[in-house]
């Protein structure tokens, strides 16, 4: 049975035809895309890739193997490769003796000229979403010389760093817009030329995004929203809604789920579009909401039960949100209920 393979050459789609080969089965080719169906003795699903322009390919592993599996590469280009890891972890090697445990919504980004051996390590009964975007080296910096615009100095130290071969591996969280693109790309309903235009953009926004995303990564203070902290905004939320009537301050909040105040309120506000402090707010108003249609409860009293400490502010946010004060709403509530 067949538990690893072994390719050469940095042609995705030769690639793919010795995957192929190896496993018994046909190509089904399309334009510049390839695909290759993984057989049922092996598990399910799919390899598949796609040449673009401007030295750019990429390939996506989309199955789930009935036993452990092994993809060996031996690469004799200069090649700049990133990885992308949609669903469960997997064990990659970039270089010999070096192997890193690949986790959900990890990227990883390597130079291939002084590591021409590469493995993927698959686990046996758990579903992977891999997305490898592959781009020529000399192709590559061919095209910022052409720019020719002052690129920022991480940059500057990374490309000469490439142009001397230095062994450089980058391993981190990607961003939510990292993530979108990816889906983008994926789930584009476009055929034939239209899709091929469509997903070549969205191959160089992904790259544009991934190096927004490595000199982020330098700074002190990172800026840009992981796809991985999307968990802990929801960790977050939860914690509001539970501890409502005893609410801690946004710190003890930020602390207690592993973020920094400033990124959690970036994801608040990308996640409920509005602040921290707002989300608890809209929480109460909702509770007195309730509390005004199906208790006896006073004005007063609702206002202390959904812990607002001002009557006169409490009437104020309620009106500006549901556009009648306590009051009001609640008369009118009765009058529609007889």
């Amino acid at each position: 049975m067949t538990d690893s393979v072994h390719i050469h050459g940095e042609n995705v789609t030769n690639q793919i035809k010795q995957i192929a080969h190896k496993l018994k089965v046909e190509v089904i080719r399309k334009n510049k895309e390839s695909l290759v169906q993984i057989p049922n003795y092996l598990g399910s699903g799919f390899f598949r890739a796609t040449e673009f322009s401007f030295g750019l390919s990429t390939i996506e592993f989309n199955a789930i193997f009935n036993h452990n599996f092994s993809i060996y590469t031996t690469n004799n280009n200069a090649t700049l490769k990133l990885i992308f890891n949609l669903q469960n972890s997997f064990e990659y090697s970039p270089k010999t003796n070096l192997e890193y445990a690949i986790e959900k919504y990890d990227s990883v980004f390597h130079s291939l000229n002084s590591s021409k051996d590469c493995y993927f390590k698959l686990p046996a009964k758990s579903p992977l979403s891999i997305f490898v975007i592959l781009i020529d080296k000399k192709i590559f910096e061919s095209k910022i010389n052409e720019v020719n615009i002052a690129l920022d100095p991480f940059l500057i130290k990374l490309f000469q760093e490439l142009k001397e071969q230095k062994f450089i591996y980058n391993q981190s969280k990607f961003s939510i817009s990292t993530s979108e693109l990816i889906e983008d790309y994926k789930s584009n309903s476009f055929t034939g030329f239209m899709k091929h235009v469509y997903q070549e953009a969205k191959i160089n926004e992904i790259i544009v995004n991934f190096f927004k995303q490595y000199i982020d990564d330098k700074q002190p203070d990172t800026n840009i929203l992981r796809k991985y902290t999307l968990n802990q905004i929801n960790d977050a939320a939860k914690i509001i809604n539970e501890e409502l009537d005893n609410l801690p301050n946004i710190k003890d909040i930020a602390n207690r789920v592993g973020l920094s105040q400033k990124v959690l309120q970036n994801g608040f506000r990308y996640q409920f579009d509005c602040s921290v402090h707002d989300y608890a707010l809209n929480l109460k108003l909702k509770r007195a909401l309730h509390l005004l249609e199906e208790s006896d409860l006073t004005i007063s009293e609702i206002t202390f039960e959904v812990g607002i400490n001002s009557k006169s502010y409490f009437s104020k946010i309620f009106k500006a949100k549901y556009g009648l004060s306590p009051r009001e709403y609640k008369k009118q509530f009765k009058l529609s209920q007889n």
